[in-house]
Formats: structure tokens, sequence, C-alpha cells
């Protein structure tokens, strides 16, 4: 049977059961990402890493606040003690097995907000794998999500407009 991939709308406790069949991860030296996927993914999570190492970028962790903590998602970062390449550099991107488009939908990747783990949606990637800035800020949004920015607000439509505004 096949699960269709997550709306960003989902609610946290449905996205958990997606993110558990991730599997426990290892910490990496660089970001670990499904070589099934070819070498786009890996050059839009080596793209993000670049990218947040600009100031321009990296103003975007500033931007978005965790509503469960009320703190922003740099001083989130910065409690880490890592900077935000080696946060990038400390993430799994994995394809999510069993899991098709929504119709009408395109969810290209989905996490958690502070899981290490980025699920990555095979057919909606794909589709555009050769749009290099898109699926860069992909990524960048799905980052922001693993430092804890939460799916309640602001949009997912919104979150990847500013990190367009920010960071290209």
């Amino acid at each position: 049977m096949f699960r269709r991939c997550p709306s960003a709308l989902l609610p946290a406790s449905l996205c958990l059961l997606f993110a558990s069949a991730a599997g426990a991860v290892e910490p990496a030296d660089r970001a670990s990402v499904d070589p099934s996927f070819g070498p786009r993914i890996a050059e839009a999570v080596a793209d993000t890493v670049a990218r947040l190492d600009t100031t321009p970028c990296a103003l975007v962790l500033a931007d978005f606040v965790d509503s469960r903590t009320g703190a922003t998602l740099a001083e989130n970062l910065a409690a880490t003690g890592r900077t935000a390449s080696e946060h990038v550099e400390s993430l799994v991107f994995r394809g999510a097995p069993g899991l098709r488009p929504m119709a009408n939908r395109h969810v290209f990747a989905f996490t958690v907000p502070t899981s290490r783990v980025v699920l990555l949606c095979r057919e909606d990637l794909l589709r555009i794998q050769n749009q290099r800035r898109l699926l860069t800020a992909l990524v960048l949004h799905e980052v922001l999500h693993t430092l804890g920015l939460r799916k309640d607000r602001p949009s997912s439509v919104a979150i990847t407009e500013r990190v367009l505004a920010r960071c290209f």
C-alpha cells in the first residue's frame, strides 16, 4: 500500500509517523543524501551550505521564530554550538519509500521540527530537479524546520518566498 506525501498542513503527530520510517541515523561530517536521487539533491544541499555562510542568507534564521520556545531559529542554532553549515552537514536527506505525490499539490520534502532527517518525495522532486534555484530554496526551507520552525505559521509558500528573497 502506498502512502501519499503529507501536506505541510498535517499535524506534527502525523508527521512523526512518517519520520519514524527514517530510522536511526549517526552523525556525519557532511550531509547524507540518498544517492538514488542522483546528483541534484546533493548539489542543492551543498549550495544551501554555501548560501547559509553568507550574511544575507544567514539572516533568514532571524526571520522565523520557534513558536514552541519563542526563540528565533538563529538562537536555536546558537544553542547547538554549531554554525549553520555544520547544522546542514549533520542532516540526513532520505527518500521516503512508498510515498506518492498528493493530487493537485506538490510536497517536495518534509520533516518534523527539530528532526535531523528530511524525507524526500521522489516524484515531485524529480519533476523540478533541473530548477536549481527552487531546489536549493526547498532544501533551505526544510533546514528551517530542522531548526524548530513549526508548520503552523507562516504558510509553506510564505516560508519559501522569504528564503528566496533573502538567499537569492
